[in-house]
């Protein structure tokens, strides 16, 4: 499936519908990220810990992408740092200034060739690639030539710098800040030939460096290993979809979960898992794949489906609350399912998991007003209000999830889980400009920034650490029951009143 489609299928093309809406925005970046907290919640597939809680903190997002705006900047960002400190912490001044003199070469030459782009990633003794510039060119270069190509065409020019002196701990740490950022890619074969070249040389190089290139692929195998075992869980456990309400058997979700609180709170622990094993690099590869760009992706080796994963889930979650309300057969049953999910909608919100809240109120645009007049004219409407404007209204949704962002950046505690669909559309914007090169050839690194900018928040926002324990059970009924097709929704909206279930 197209992956614009899965920005767009539960606007117009499918039964669970809210209306269009939304141009891409652009969200102020995060500062310098903490260190990774380890998540209080279990892993779905045990004994197997989360990809959250095994991978390093994400690179900072990119600075200003033109120094001389940073320039004319400093002295007001010197004059307001403490308030900026407090809301996002950066390294010493004194490194930042290091960092800073570092940088300058790569920004004020950004946009160019990919060959001189690539030899700034190549460390000296002096000189280490700002990690801002790494995750930018490792996330957008894909573009344009495959990972192992690129790791290939880095080995080579890793060769000559060893023989003559250059230390091998700077290239044992880019191989830890690929693996760190994009472990999918290492499922290719073809790249751990050429990690595996690149390591034998370094130790060659420098003996005492066997340690470290032994802890990096140690810690790069907990990673696929959790990832693995999480999509055999997602495989094992997708519940069937019937036909009819006839054949469902259905536990009591509502009376399993206690309260709309505690709902919410199984379905934030649930987004963030699942968002956090979605790798940045396969919103790049599936875009360039399905929207047939001419890009090195499109032969690229798959290494993973997480991103369709988590489409698929904002589907699953939306028919099942809406098989929830319609496997009563009075109205007076539904109506109080319905205020039951708008509560848990209204609950998600607050706590910052907007993607929830966006499936329930896909839900309840599933089940059919003009067929279930006495379910909705009992049904409190004014109460979905504020989560309809979610959906039409942009400014709404923008001061909504900045909210919940400026939250999470003041306490490290908050969720954020932005609507998966509007996100897609705005990443989906951004990585067509990266695929779109300069008038004279050049590979346009403005866009890489930007791109990398959003990706990097995402990856704050899915690895900071969850405010609530896991409800392991509860956690289980809502993956794995089963659930009403399109065709049973529309069906059992259909008859339910009409055989006089009033």
């Amino acid at each position: 499936m197209a992956m614009y489609y899965y920005a767009t299928r539960w606007f117009s093309e499918r039964s669970l519908a809210p209306p269009p809406r939304r141009h891409r925005s652009r969200q102020q970046p995060h500062g310098q990220p903490p260190p990774l907290p380890q998540q209080s919640a279990a892993s779905t597939p045990p004994p197997s810990s989360p990809r959250q809680q095994q991978q390093p903190q994400p690179p900072p997002p990119p600075v200003a992408k033109q120094q001389t705006k940073q320039a004319k900047k400093s002295e007001a960002a010197a004059s307001s740092s403490s308030s900026r400190g407090s809301e996002s912490p950066q390294p010493p001044t004194c490194e930042n200034q290091q960092q800073q003199q570092q940088q300058a070469p790569i920004y004020e030459q950004a946009n160019g060739p990919l060959e001189p782009l690539l030899a700034k990633m190549v460390p000296k003794d002096d000189y280490f690639p700002d990690r801002a510039f790494l995750f930018a060119f490792l996330l957008s270069a894909r573009l344009f030539v495959q990972p192992h190509e690129l790791l290939r065409r880095l080995s080579r020019l890793c060769e000559p710098k060893l023989q003559n002196g250059c230390s091998a701990g700077h290239w044992v740490r880019l191989l830890a800040e690929w693996t760190a950022a994009f472990p999918y890619d290492f499922r290719d074969e073809r790249v751990m030939a050429e990690v595996r070249e690149m390591t034998q040389r370094c130790v060659a190089q420098e003996p005492q460096r066997r340690v470290q290139v032994s802890l990096l692929l140690e810690k790069l195998l907990e990673r696929l290993t959790a990832a693995e075992q999480y999509e055999q869980f997602v495989h094992k456990s997708a519940s069937s979809k019937v036909d009819s309400l006839k054949d469902l058997h259905l536990a009591e979700l509502t009376a399993a979960s206690g309260s709309p609180a505690r709902m919410a709170a199984a379905l934030a622990v649930l987004e963030l898992e699942r968002l956090s094993f979605v790798g940045p690099e396969e919103f790049v590869q599936a875009f360039a794949r399905e929207a047939n760009l001419h890009s090195s992706l499109r032969e690229a080796k798959r290494t993973s489906t997480n991103l369709e994963n988590y489409a698929d889930w904002f589907d699953r979650l939306a028919a099942l609350v809406a098989t929830h309300v319609l496997k009563h057969s009075q109205a007076g049953d539904r109506t109080k399912e319905i205020e039951f999910w708008t509560s848990v909608a209204k609950e998600s919100v607050r706590i910052g998991n907007l993607n929830s809240a966006m499936a329930v109120v896909a839900a309840f645009d599933a089940i059919s007003h003009d067929k279930l007049t006495d379910t909705w004219s009992q049904a409190q409407i004014e109460e979905l209000a504020d989560l309809r404007r979610l959906s039409t209204d942009d400014g709404f949704y923008k001061a909504t999830l900045a909210a919940a962002a400026a939250k999470a950046k003041k306490e490290r505690l908050a969720v954020v889980v932005p609507c998966f669909s509007v996100l897609l559309k705005e990443l989906f914007a951004l990585n067509r400009s990266c695929c779109d090169r300069l008038p004279n050839g050049q590979v346009n690194f403005d866009t890489f920034t930007e791109l990398a900018e959003k990706m990097s928040e995402l990856m704050v926002w899915t690895r900071a650490k969850c405010p609530f324990e896991k409800d392991q059970g509860l956690a289980l009924l809502l993956q794995t029951s089963p659930v009403l097709s399109p065709k049973g929704l529309e069906e059992a909206s259909s008859v339910l009143e009409r055989d006089g279930g009033k």
